[in-house]
């Protein structure tokens, strides 16, 4: 197959008049869908990660992908759940079928379950409350919220969450749930859509063996009682959990190398010369040979296995394509069908914007640990500056004030960036599955931590200028001063957004922290002019925050102090001459200030979108 044929966009989806259109089995009523892919492959650059895959999941089964590390199990599970799309690094094809459609995974993902191996959920939110969350912007927006809560109230109970439906989630530093009751919460949180088809990455990481074993038995229930269809990835599971599972599926080194009932498993493996030892568990023995023995004698497992299976059971023929064409071509996105039409958020933008802001305010008030340091760190510091530089504004000596004023400014810029920097790592996988499952928008996200944080960022300006001001002595305007921490405050804190949005944790947004910050120090003016600094190094003058503020800070205390024919005025003008500020020009300065949170906020919500629509592993 060439490169342009394995491009080739999937042909339009049928009408939604059909079986396509997934019922939600609510109740347990109804049959699920059966879910089938068809010669699925994935080449990450020049490396094969899937080759031809195929296999048949019906409603009602619990199936697990098992494997080595590295064989594949986590790309199959990702590509099926549409977490994972092509593009120019990545090509992914073959077919996906939902009972008997063909579907473009990306696009139908909305309709699906995906619960991620780390549970995603905010430490100071309970399971209640998530799932409500949950329930009041994925459910239909006609649905009662008598009826959402309801539902909720049957999850908690079906979910045995009951007893801890109020605690906090809680994580390493805040005691909260246990490990199997965040995960049944992470599971609830999707489950309350009440999907027909639900994938789980490794839901039995970190729980113990009981934990692990309720969890299947669990999804089990779900399967059977709601006609649902569950697949999860899956380690090395105990003899007791295996036995739970209706069909498994190893893989190795990309390939199939057995799908089918786990009962059947005994019989595949002793018809490929690898019979299962009595009182030894399957699962062990499969993934021992998987690693140890040659691929072709693995693939006698498939062999032996598929010609045991009944013809309902087998994988879509390579050749069955209803005369559309060759069966392999790319799965691509979808732009104008009724799958993608329903890729819609169900909430109004309204109640996002309001169930977000409420979220993060909750979030916010109950980290009382946080909260203090927020407060307590710029306290003292600022009180430890105004003592430092006592009086000093009264003075004949303009540079003490001058230094007063930097120091002041510099701890307003990292101070307000470093709580971002530390927290926001921790937020964006929830960020990410939410937006990922069209839980709400991405603008009434960012506008809901904007809405939460500029009167925070205000207060924290309000009282580090109430400590300061009259200590140091400053002559300017007060309220221009408290404006002046707060915008610089609000771009350093939209900056540390957009490191947390592109780094993948808190370590690494903390290593890259001085790499954008420090260089403000340089191009401020106060340690060389920027007219000593080379031509095509002063556009950078432009991203950083802390030239203009101090340009606007300087015009404050020193504008009129410069006009007036003494010793005083004197050092006033030279210190605005110095580092080139010009009084006329304020309104530029300020321009400059609101364009830097404008960008960085718009480029934080293009980085994090654009990842969530693209690979959300």
């Amino acid at each position: 197959m060439t490169k342009n044929q394995a491009n080739v966009v999937m042909p339009a989806a049928p009408s939604t008049d059909v079986a396509l259109d997934i019922p939600r089995t609510a109740r347990g009523a109804g049959k699920g869908p059966t879910l089938s892919f068809e010669n699925l492959s994935f080449k990450a650059g020049s490396r094969e990660i899937l080759k031809s895959m195929s296999g048949v999941i019906k409603s009602g089964e619990v199936v697990a992908i098992m494997g080595p590390s590295g064989a594949g199990k986590t790309s199959l599970l990702n590509i099926l759940a549409g977490r994972v799309a092509s593009d120019r690094t990545k090509t992914i094809t073959g077919r996906v079928l939902v009972d008997g459609h063909e579907v473009d995974p990306v696009g139908f993902r909305s309709q699906v379950a995906y619960v991620m191996q780390q549970d995603a959920l905010l430490p100071f939110t309970t399971p209640r409350e998530a799932l409500r969350f949950s329930a009041y912007l994925r459910r239909p927006r006609a649905e009662p919220r008598a009826s959402k809560d309801g539902i909720v109230d049957e999850m908690l109970e079906s979910l045995r969450l009951s007893t801890c439906a109020d605690t906090f989630v809680g994580n390493e530093y805040v005691k909260g749930l246990s490990g199997g009751e965040k995960k049944r919460t992470a599971i609830g949180v999707e489950l309350v859509t009440e999907p027909s088809i639900i994938f789980l990455d490794e839901p039995t990481s970190g729980l113990d063996s009981y934990g692990a074993h309720s969890t299947i038995e669990m999804l089990k229930d779900i399967a059977v009682s709601h006609a649902r269809l569950c697949v999860c990835t899956i380690h090395q599971p105990s003899s007791e959990i295996f036995a739970l599972f209706d069909k498994v599926i190893f893989v190795s080194r990309g390939q199939v190398a057995y799908a089918g009932a786990a009962s059947g498993l005994h019989a595949a493996c002793a018809s490929a010369g690898m019979p299962i030892p009595p009182n030894y568990n399957p699962s062990d023995h499969v993934m021992y040979k998987l690693q140890m023995e040659a691929q072709e004698k693995v693939m006698a497992i498939r062999e032996a296995n598929l010609a045991a299976l009944p013809a309902d059971e087998r994988p879509p023929s390579a050749g069955a394509d209803g005369g559309k064409g060759a069966a392999m071509r790319a799965i691509a996105r979808l732009s104008n069908n009724a799958l993608c039409e329903r890729r819609t958020v169900q909430a109004p933008w309204a109640l996002q914007l309001w169930l977000l802001y409420k979220r993060e305010t909750l979030n916010v008030l109950r980290d009382r640990g946080g909260l203090i340091a927020r407060y307590s760190i710029p306290l003292f510091l600022n009180l430890l500056n105004g003592l430092i530089f006592f009086r000093a504004g009264e003075g004949n000596d303009i540079a003490t004030v001058f230094g007063a004023l930097v120091q002041i400014f510099i701890s307003a810029m990292f101070g307000s960036a470093q709580p971002m920097i530390l927290a926001f790592p921790l937020e964006r996988p929830i960020f990410l599955r939410e937006y990922a499952t069209n839980t709400y928008s991405g603008s009434a996200y960012f506008l809901s931590k904007s809405a939460v944080d500029l009167p925070m960022s205000l207060s924290l300006a309000l009282m580090a200028l109430l400590v300061t001001y009259w200590l140091i002595g400053f002559q300017g305007s007060f309220i221009l001063f408290v404006l002046q921490y707060w915008i610089i405050g609000q771009v350093s804190v939209s900056a540390a957004l957009l490191l947390g949005s592109l780094a993948q944790s808190t370590e690494v947004a903390m290593q890259v922290t001085p790499l954008v910050f420090v260089p403000q120090l340089l191009f401020a003016g106060f340690f060389i002019k920027i007219t000593q600094i080379p031509v095509w190094l002063r556009w950078a003058q432009y991203l950083c925050s802390l030239k203009f503020t101090l340009n606007l800070v300087m015009a404050n205390e020193f504008g009129d102090c410069a006009l007036q024919p003494t010793e005083r005025g004197a050092q006033c003008a030279f210190f605005l001459d110095a580092n080139q500020v010009q009084l006329d020009q304020q309104w530029r300065d300020a321009g400059i200030l609101i364009a830097l949170f404008v960008g960085f906020q718009l480029l934080a919500y293009l980085a994090l979108t654009t990842k969530a629509n693209g690979n959300v592993q």
